[in-house]
């Protein structure tokens, strides 16, 4: 039988070098060679075949004793353009660029996870992949890696770990069904015609429409929607101008939206087009929308894999608690989950008694204590849906 104590005590101080070597050299979405060559490095060590694809995505293969199922387990590696403001010894070392949504603590259990298995390999039966996913904060890498993994024969299901800020370290949250909504990012470009602030009426102003159409996109959901269909309309940034007497040519709205079910995908973005196109022409100007290459789907967790992964908690003595409801936030490993069924669930990292700093703030610093809850419930859970030889 697996002693998934000894392997937690083995690897625990392995996950908490990775970690902060991870944290002090953080890679953006889209740029993360230089993680991708560490985990590769790693897995080489470890003696594990892998395979990185051409966007850095890299995907590690371990075969037990015996024929069985298979489960890809994954890690998102990719970090955020924001400034570290936490102070600790491994701050980050590259100016603008930091781990703050815990994707650090995600590959360094994933890396974890697979020095231990291959240490008890011949106790398993079936196959893990481990899989270290790009591009996660910027929506994409997970449909490549599910691709890789079709062409290798699928698996039977998948896992993933994300941090919790607002739960204690040692403790994990669950919801069987929507977890997080579907997103989708546009770009709305406004153009008039640029002239001297000055002279107003010899210009056309695409400043004045972009904020009318910035206030009033929200409006879209209560006025067209029933309050039954949650959708999250975010204008998040627009840009325009380059001095105080010029009236520029173009400006630009990027914003997301959110939403649980994929057949208003179209209807929401019919309403935003009537929308624009209404403001476009009421003030004289030009205004054109994009949207992601690719929608991310909501993230539904299998109801009878969170009953089983419910089981393998209480065994472990692991505290959870339920997800009451669905998040509006999103996470493309719904591209795993809605091929294969699985699992996704949040994992505490703020010790008793200090304050919750929420992901994506510059102050974040998750407790690496709870690398070694991560690494136990993630044999645990494989272990218990592989089964041993």
């Amino acid at each position: 039988m697996v002693d998934f104590k000894s392997l937690v005590e083995n690897n625990y101080d392995y996950m908490v070098e990775m970690r902060r070597r991870i944290h002090k050299r953080p890679c953006l979405s889209g740029e993360e060679q230089e993680t991708s060559e560490l985990i590769a490095s790693q897995l080489e060590a470890f003696e594990i075949p892998y395979h990185v694809d051409e966007i850095g995505n890299v995907i590690g293969h371990l075969s037990g004793a015996g024929k069985g199922k298979r489960i890809a387990l994954r890690a998102d590696i990719d970090a955020l353009p924001m400034q570290e403001n936490t102070g600790l010894p491994f701050t980050s070392e590259k100016p603008g660029i930091m781990h703050a949504c815990g994707h650090d603590m995600h590959t360094a259990t994933l890396l974890g996870a697979a020095k231990a298995i291959k240490s008890v390999i011949d106790e398993l039966s079936g196959e893990v992949f481990f899989c270290f996913q790009v591009g996660e904060e910027q929506g994409f890498g997970a449909l490549e890696v599910v691709e890789y993994l079709e062409s290798h024969g699928g698996v039977d299901t998948c896992f993933a770990i994300h941090v919790d800020p607002f739960s204690p370290s040692g403790t994990f949250a669950l919801k069987s069904g929507p977890v997080f909504s579907a997103s989708t990012m546009f770009e709305i470009t406004v153009t008039g015609l640029g002239g001297h602030g000055s002279s107003p009426w010899l210009s056309i102003d695409p400043i004045k429409p972009a904020c009318e159409m910035l206030l009033r996109l929200p409006s879209i959901v209560p006025d067209n929607f029933s309050i039954f269909d949650p959708i999250v309309i975010s204008p998040c940034s627009i840009v325009s101008g380059t001095a105080a007497n010029i009236i520029p040519d173009k400006a630009v709205i990027k914003g997301n939206i959110r939403f649980y079910d994929m057949k208003l995908e179209e209807q929401i973005k019919d309403k935003i087009k009537i929308l624009i196109d209404s403001i476009s022409e009421s003030y004289g100007v030009k205004a054109d929308i994009e949207y992601s290459r690719h929608t991310t789907p909501p993230v539904i967790n299998s109801k009878e894999c969170c009953e089983e992964f419910i089981k393998v908690l209480s065994e472990q003595g692991i505290p959870f608690k339920e997800i009451l409801n669905p998040y509006t936030a999103s996470d493309n490993f719904s591209e795993f989950l809605s091929k294969y069924g699985g699992i996704y669930t949040y994992g505490g990292v703020t010790p008793p008694g200090v304050e919750n700093i929420p992901f994506h703030n510059a102050k974040f610093s998750p407790d690496e204590t709870a690398l070694s809850t991560f690494l136990r419930i993630t044999l645990a859970y494989t272990f218990n849906f592989l089964k041993t030889v």
